[in-house]
């Protein structure tokens, strides 16, 4: 081979390494632009995306506020009922004849109790260690001392046995009466002692009134 013929293949190759790269040059370019088209394409599509999550999320907050605020209410309600019934039954309860007189006494008795305690705990600690031991004065104050921590504890062992076995029954017996009767009848009860309380008359009325009822019921079957 001739070194023209040697000149001339070395720029044939030369010409088609030439080409070749070109070519991959343009491709690289459309594939960037449809990249970039694509890039440009789809930021609509994300955004309307973005959109559509924000709007449930603020439709999932409105939902579950409005459900706490109903929760809410319902819970008001319960409570305003159960305070309702609850002053209807002390109002059953301070009806009864036999209520007033043990409420009597056991707020006397708890109050002879605690005034008793605290008289006994104010001699030891305070008036006898001040005292000579020997004298009358301090073994006098020694026995009273004594009496008042026993009338103490026996004053409040009976205001416990008041509560229990006489005011108890009473609490329950107004609770029952108030358990079974409806909302609405609760309500015109407590507009009854209501009523009765402004004119003075007391709550004795409507015990009065839920007996002469009964006694009339009594009477019809009787009939």
């Amino acid at each position: 081979m001739s070194l023209r013929e040697t000149i001339e293949g070395a720029k044939q190759e030369a010409q088609q390494n030439l080409s070749t790269v070109s070519t991959t040059k343009g491709d690289d370019e459309e594939r960037e632009g449809f990249s970039r088209k694509s890039a440009t394409r789809a930021k609509p599509t994300r955004e309307a995306a973005a959109g559509v999550r924000t709007g449930e999320r603020v439709a999932r907050d409105k939902l579950a506020s409005d459900d706490k605020a109903t929760r809410k209410a319902a819970e008001a309600e319960e409570r305003e009922r159960e305070n309702r019934r609850r002053y209807a039954s002390d109002i059953v309860m301070q009806a009864d004849p036999d209520y007033k007189p043990q409420r009597k006494h056991w707020i006397i008795s708890a109050v002879v109790g605690i005034g008793a305690a605290l008289l006994g705990i104010i001699l030891v600690y305070l008036v006898l260690p001040r005292l000579d031991q020997s004298s009358d004065l301090y073994n006098y104050c020694n026995v009273f001392t004594v009496i008042c921590m026993v009338l103490a504890y026996a004053a409040v062992i009976y205001s416990f046995v008041v509560d229990f076995r006489k005011l108890r029954p009473i609490r329950n017996a107004a609770q029952a009466k108030i358990d079974g009767m409806t909302d609405k009848r609760v309500e015109e009860l407590i507009k009854k002692a209501e009523a009765a309380e402004a004119d003075g008359l007391g709550y004795e009325v409507v015990q009065d009134a839920s007996a002469a009822k009964g006694k009339n019921k009594k009477k019809g079957k009787k009939k």
